[in-house]
């Protein structure tokens, strides 16, 4: 899944007893804490609390964070930034499943996927004379920047993490972005329903499609890749028995809800 700015004033729990006697430390995070609002640097929904330490990790500025599984009316990874220590956690009490903590190291994995092409606004490009490579580099100083698209003769794009974007197959075009996570769990004969990512197209009407046609991505690893590509996307299905709606959906999830389905198979972090 990519977080988004936070413009109001942001609160990670409603209650508080300003002091860190009582937390209990698993390596760089623990249960029912967290740090100061004073320092939020953005806020993201993310189903799970170590989704959150990697989410920090991967974002620019992210010093620490904090991890709610309950508030307003979803499951948030709020990112903080600054100077800070385990110390300077303090322990909040009826609230048992906050987590807050410091990422743990990630490492910077670059992932390509040919053939493909980002459609969307863009935060900024180069003319073919620049290298994929010196795209990259430009990405990775550029604050929000996810991922980038580019083509021989159309040069370089690059693309936030908070753009509604589509992926199309286009021979001619290569996608790229930096990523902490790894290859992802795959779950057989799992399904999740709802949620699905889409795209308006540019035309006048603003038509609304998925985010990836699903009959253009039919095995396992392009789809799962494809979610990782998507800066929004946290779990991929592969749907390889309904007839008319084979292939991949990239979604968004808020609540881990899966169900048993045959011939379904899920991919998830």
């Amino acid at each position: 899944t990519s977080p988004d700015s936070v413009v109001e004033p942001v609160t990670t729990s409603t209650a508080s007893t300003a002091s860190n006697t009582g937390i209990e430390w698993n390596g760089n995070w623990a249960f029912a804490c967290d740090f100061s609002s004073n320092n939020d640097l953005s806020r993201a929904i993310v189903v799970r609390g170590e989704e959150c330490s990697t989410l920090c990790a991967s974002t620019p500025g992210c010093t620490h964070f904090t991890w709610n599984p309950a508030i307003y009316g979803g499951s948030y990874c709020f990112m903080k930034s600054g100077p800070v220590t385990k110390a300077d956690a303090f322990k909040i009490d009826g609230y048992p499943n906050v987590r807050c903590g410091l990422p743990d190291a990630v490492t910077d994995t670059v992932l390509t996927v040919s053939g493909w092409k980002v459609r969307g606004l863009f935060m900024f490009e180069l003319d073919a004379s620049q290298s994929s490579q010196n795209c990259l580099e430009r990405c990775r100083t550029i604050p929000g920047c996810a991922l980038i698209s580019w083509q021989d003769h159309f040069g370089c794009f690059g693309y936030s993490n908070t753009t509604e974007i589509g992926l199309v197959a286009d021979a001619a075009w290569t996608s790229m972005t930096l990523t902490g996570r790894g290859s992802p769990k795959v779950l057989p004969d799992t399904e999740y329903f709802g949620d699905d990512l889409r795209y308006s197209d540019d035309g006048p009407a603003r038509v609304q499609d998925f985010a990836v046609k699903p009959e253009t991505a039919s095995n396992g690893e392009l789809c799962w890749k494809l979610c990782v590509i998507h800066p929004h996307c946290n779990v991929a299905v592969l749907n390889a028995i309904d007839v008319g709606a084979t292939g991949c959906y990239l979604k968004h999830k808020e609540v881990d809800n899966p169900s048993t389905r045959a011939n379904i198979t899920t991919y998830r972090w």
